[in-house]
């Protein structure tokens, strides 16, 4: 399975996508490209889910030109907010897990796929942020907040004598 994404989840990815506003077979593809920078569903296995939740009146369209643009019904808004708060306990459940992984190998390998550099007092803040980007809907203004206040913590890490000595084995 190695390089691929378990199918279950392009139907969750969807509903979210579809809380967030009307897009596109094909807009819903680009963002999960954009969002997750190597995932791109294949037109083989977006429309018929699609199809799929448009016949369980999850999902609904309009013809926009010649485009059939989704949104969600009330009956897919009902099922999207079941999808987050499941993903939510799988979160946890994974967060146990690391937490059983990093006792029975050791701090050295604690969060070692993503976390391994941030300072123990910001990793829970860091990771608050990771999963709250993925639920943001934010307008321009509120990007442009968002984008001044990374631009205020980078020149704070940049800042002379705040660099770490890299070793060999890093």
């Amino acid at each position: 399975m190695k390089g691929r994404i378990r199918r279950g989840l392009l139907k969750s990815y969807v509903l979210k996508l579809l809380q967030q506003g009307e897009l596109s077979g094909y807009d819903i593809m680009q963002t999960i490209q954009q969002e997750t920078g190597f995932w791109k569903p294949s037109a083989g296995s977006m429309y018929p889910l699609l199809q799929s939740l448009t016949e369980a009146e999850l999902i609904q369209y309009r013809m926009d030109e010649r485009r059939k643009v989704y949104s969600l019904t009330p009956k897919g808004q009902q099922a999207a907010e079941e999808v987050a708060a499941v993903g939510t306990e799988v979160q946890e459940s994974i967060d146990r897990s690391i937490a059983v992984f990093n006792n029975v190998f050791g701090p050295e390998e604690k969060d070692h796929w993503r976390h391994h550099r941030v300072p123990e007092p910001l990793r829970e803040r860091w990771q608050q942020l990771h999963r709250a980007w993925g639920d943001a809907a934010l307008n321009p203004s509120q990007l442009d907040q968002a984008a001044d206040l990374l631009d205020q913590l980078l020149q704070l890490l940049q800042r002379p004598g705040n660099a770490r000595q890299h070793t060999e084995e890093e």
